[in-house]
């Protein structure tokens, strides 16, 4: 593979990016305006009606090792407006947040590899790139991922709850706080996940994430769940799926107490502040990217199905740091039937509240 250079101040580096801006967007979804941008017009760009970068390889079929970028790649005969036809491979890139620049930095890595000389060879050489871009296309933002979960769930406790209830919900969101839970009701914790992968897999930063304890409240917690959500990010050009800014707005829409407004949107932008620097984060490209779901899991970690260690097991590691141990679990798309997880947000909200409610005449 090729080695990947530092273009911070390359010259072609910035050139290309500048061409990569300027791409005419298509007109439909069948013309395209082709830039090329190598004397011997092997490496075209251009930009589909939806906004996404396309990289054209003059050529016969091009075969890659990677299924992300084999899928990604097509091959035809495009007729040219100045007449005749061009045979070439395209490589159409995801629509998301910061791509432009991605593809400034594919395209001179192809032009490194020799693409003039072998088209394939520089393919084949570049092609770890190209699947590196897809990949991280994929998994977005950890920031923002874990904000998505989180506001999933609680829109979805909103909608369930009663309006009286709601001030003490939102108030119930601890996420932008650095505690063990994102959610503490009273006597009841929750714990959000998020991930884009097709299971339950999730890292954990302590035993006192999975395992009832004192609330960040001071309240001895009598149940835990953990909230395992599934979510895959989309391109920037479709029209549906959810948005962060979306769920914002929902949410805001359903507090009446200019209180309440306040709390979240400060909390909101409080959770904003704790990631890394340079991190996107609200107000980021990445922040209006729209995503879906693919599964929604309320786990009960009280179930004696579910084994993990505890506090209690290293008891006798008497030299170990329990609160410095990290983690991952893998847990089970199905425990107990269908009591364990719960399968939807709707239905893990309505189990907490229950519970909350039940604690509530009890107190």
């Amino acid at each position: 593979m090729a080695e990947a250079r530092d273009y911070t101040l390359d010259p072609q580096y910035e050139w290309l990016r500048e061409k990569v801006e300027r791409l005419t967007l298509a007109k439909d979804g069948h013309a395209r305006v082709v830039q090329w941008v190598d004397s011997g017009h092997k490496l075209g760009l251009s930009r589909d009606s939806g906004g996404r970068v396309e990289i054209f390889l003059a050529g016969p079929p091009l075969h890659a090792r990677s299924p992300i970028v084999q899928k990604a790649t097509d091959h035809d005969n495009w007729s040219s407006s100045a007449g005749g036809v061009v045979r070439a491979s395209r490589v159409r890139l995801p629509n998301a947040p910061h791509f432009d620049r991605v593809a400034a930095f594919i395209s001179a890595e192809l032009l490194a590899a020799g693409i003039n000389d072998n088209v394939q060879q520089a393919y084949s050489d570049t092609e770890a790139l190209i699947a590196l871009a897809f990949e991280r296309s994929r998994t977005g933002s950890p920031f923002l991922l874990g904000l998505a979960g989180e506001l999933l769930f609680l829109r979805a406790m909103l909608l369930a709850a009663r309006p009286g209830e709601r001030s003490y919900i939102v108030a119930a969101w601890k996420g932008p706080g650095r505690t063990t839970r994102d959610f503490q009701m009273g006597s009841v914790g929750v714990e959000v996940k998020t991930t884009t992968a097709a299971a339950s897999r999730h890292h954990i930063n302590g035993i006192a994430q999975i395992e009832c304890g004192i609330s960040v409240d001071e309240v001895p917690e009598t149940d835990l769940f953990l909230l395992s959500v599934g979510l895959k990010w989309l391109d920037l050009d479709v029209s549906y799926g959810e948005s962060l800014p979306g769920l914002v707005e929902s949410i805001l829409a359903m507090l009446d107490d200019a209180s309440d407004r306040q709390a979240f949107e400060t909390a909101v932008a409080e959770y904003g502040d704790l990631q890394e620097p340079g991190a996107p984060g609200v107000g980021s490209p990445d922040w209006k990217r729209p995503f879906h779901t693919t599964f929604e899991r309320l786990y009960d970690l009280a179930d004696g199905k579910i084994h993990l260690p505890s506090s209690q097991d290293l008891v006798d590691y008497v030299h170990l740091d329990i609160d410095s141990l990290r983690f991952r679990i893998s847990l089970p798309d199905q425990i107990d039937g269908d009591l364990n997880p719960l399968g939807s947000l709707e239905s893990a909200a309505s189990k907490v509240l229950v519970l909350l409610r039940k604690s509530w005449t009890s107190g």
